[in-house]
């Protein structure tokens, strides 16, 4: 027996044992990890990723990379395993649900937006399957057993001081190892391409590039897109010198006129969809004011998720964002309160949401109004399109009587944000007609969506009969911020046999595309003389603020002359495609990407030097 503990104690303190020991858990961990990482992908993706050494290679440095910190942090093998096990397995988990229940893979800016994630997961079902359970119950055992093995009756001897400066030393020199491996492996454009990983995904679709290449390394390699580096060729003198060409422009007196923005969240139009027939149509009313706007389709970045893309971009301009717009930044919301406008707007969740307390004032509006300050007086819930029309509809009435400068305002609406309960059909109302292979959970979640739908539009309607008696010149703009979340997988989409098939151009509309109308009272059109009626082009959310001022005859500041530059051949820019001379075009010549690359240059110019006026 005390042959067997002193071979024990030996085998404890064999610093290369605990090293292929600690090799060999994180091996364990990074086949776990690949396992999760396919979600609902078959195993052959999971089988994949090992006829890929550059995949399970970079999925595996990071996991033995955080066991070897922790292990010296520690001196422990089973703290470092479990603790290890707990960080990658429940990145794994996290990156799971939020693929299965939104379509949006977890990147590490999400890390920053930690508060609304927590907010969030409320709001869906999230059940661990006995895979997950396995892991988790097996994790703990082996923790024991490492802990038997290497830890426990662990003589607790003070360490001296060299000891711990070796332990700091020890430590530094890893964290400094993973940040060079960061900066110069997991964001290089050439390893990344290494990844490729094809064969069993759309190549056109975000979420699936980044299952391709296993969790942790997409998660790693997400941070690229926080790094805000300039675009190629990027020359700040040069860029300002381009810029200094462009022309500001000022809106006459006698032709401003009120502009009331409103993001609708969700909001789409099914009833273009031939696959679909319904019994009864939630769209009567959107349909009544579009005959009476002029109106089109926003070609999002966005699906089922990332709503301020659409709203930010709108309201900026911006083809991508290179700042994180935690200071005083240029847009179109400044260019109005430039021209005299009071700007405002309302939404009715949380202040927080989106940092958008912040930087919704950074981009220029004097006033924001929030749960906290406005909507929590009406209901101890998020407020529905009944509470919130009326709201900015009273807020533009409340400016009038006490001022007498222009109007802008740009609001965000809740109501109809997924997920939609799988249960019960709330209304009553069968909006689908129901075939024999339709699911009565899928019948459900699509008729509750649209039962909020229908009330959206009929509140548009309803704010729109209020402007038409206005006195005062009013501009409505209404839009969608993207395609709702309709059932884990898209399984709505697929029951109604709706192609979301992003290597075909009808996909990729499908996927992306939300309505948009541009409404003017009749005030509105005889001060800028144009009826504000007709068919719109497809346009992407940053030429949104163009269209509108191409109708009212504005011209708008430097960066609009420049952009309406661009648009005139591109009408959409989208992270996977553009569309050039009303073409969907995926890979861009040389002459169309330094087009893009030259406006691009402008928009990093444009948003990292604030122009006070």
């Amino acid at each position: 027996m005390e042959k067997f503990k002193e071979v024990l104690k030996k085998f404890r303190e064999n610093i290369g044992i605990k090293l292929c020991v600690i090799i060999l858990l994180s091996i364990v961990l990074t086949v776990i990890c690949l396992y999760f990482s396919k979600v609902e992908y078959t195993k052959d993706m999971f089988f994949l990723y090992f006829k890929n050494k550059f995949i399970v290679l970079l999925n595996f440095l990071p996991i033995l990379w955080l066991m070897i910190l922790l292990f010296i942090i520690s001196k422990r093998v089973s703290v470092a395993f479990i603790l290890s096990t707990f960080l990658s397995f429940g990145l794994n988990l996290v990156n799971y649900f939020k693929i299965s229940l939104r379509d949006d893979p977890l990147v590490m800016e999400d890390v920053t937006l930690i508060r609304e994630a927590m907010n969030m997961q409320t709001k869906y079902s999230i059940k661990l399957d006995f895979r997950m359970i396995l892991v988790i119950i097996a994790s703990i055992i082996l923790t024991c057993v490492l802990y038997f093995i290497f830890d426990r009756n662990k003589e607790r001897v003070k360490s001296s001081r060299k000891n711990l400066i070796a332990r700091a030393v020890g430590v530094v020199i890893t964290v400094i190892v993973g940040v060079i491996e960061i900066n110069t492996v997991y964001i290089n454009n050439k390893i990344n391409q290494k990844m490729s990983n094809t064969s069993m995904i759309n190549i056109y679709s975000y979420t699936q590039q980044y299952i391709s290449k296993g969790t942790i390394y997409s998660f790693l390699n997400s941070y690229s897109s926080m790094k805000k580096s300039p675009p190629e060729g990027y020359n700040k003198k040069e860029v300002a010198t381009a810029m200094s060409n462009y022309k500001y422009t000022d809106i006459p007196d006698e032709k401003k006129v009120n502009v009331i923005g409103i993001m609708l969240e969700a909001y789409n139009d099914f009833s273009k969809f031939d696959e679909i027939e319904f019994e009864k149509d939630p769209y009567e009313k959107f349909h009544q004011l579009q005959k009476e706007s002029y109106s089109g389709e926003l070609v999002t970045d966005i699906f089922a998720g990332g709503t301020v893309d659409t709203e930010r971009k709108f309201l900026t301009g911006y083809t991508y964002f290179p700042s994180n717009l935690r200071k005083k930044t240029n847009s179109y919301v400044y260019y109005f309160k430039e021209q005299g406008y009071t700007v405002e707007g309302v939404h009715p969740c949380y202040e927080w949401f989106y940092n958008r307390i912040s930087i919704n004032r950074n981009l220029g509006f004097q006033n924001y109004y929030f749960y906290e300050d406005t909507f929590k007086n009406y209901s101890d819930y998020i407020a529905g399109d009944n509470i919130v029309m009326p709201e900015i509809l009273k807020m533009y009435r409340n400016h009038k009587e006490n001022n007498s400068n222009p109007y802008f305002s740009f609001s965000v609406t809740y109501q109809n944000h997924g997920p939609y309960e799988t249960s019960v059909n709330y209304s009553g109302i069968n909006y689908i007609k129901a075939k024999e292979e339709y699911t009565q959970e899928n019948l459900n979640i699509i008729n509750n969506y649209l039962n909020g739908i229908k009330n959206t539009g009929e509140e548009v309607y309803k704010l729109t009969e209020e402007l038409k008696k206005d006195d005062e010149p009013v501009i409505l703009i209404v839009f969608g911020d993207h395609n709702p979340w309709l059932g884990n997988n898209n399984s709505v989409y697929e029951m109604l046999d709706i192609n979301l098939d992003l290597s075909t151009d009808e996909g990729l509309y499908n996927y992306y595309c939300t309505p948009y109308i541009i409404w003017a009272n009749d005030k509105a059109k005889e001060v800028l003389n144009n009826d504000f009626i007709g068919e719109g082009e497809k346009i992407s959310p940053n030429f949104l603020m163009n269209k509108v001022f191409e109708l009212a005859g504005y011209d708008g500041n430097e960066f609009m002359d420049a952009s309406n530059e661009l648009k005139s051949e591109f009408s959409v820019i989208n992270s996977n495609f553009c569309v050039i001379n009303d073409q969907i075009v995926r890979n861009l010549s040389d002459d169309e990407n330094y087009k893009l690359n030259e406006f691009n240059k402008k928009v990093y110019y444009w948003i990292n030097n604030f122009k006070e006026r």
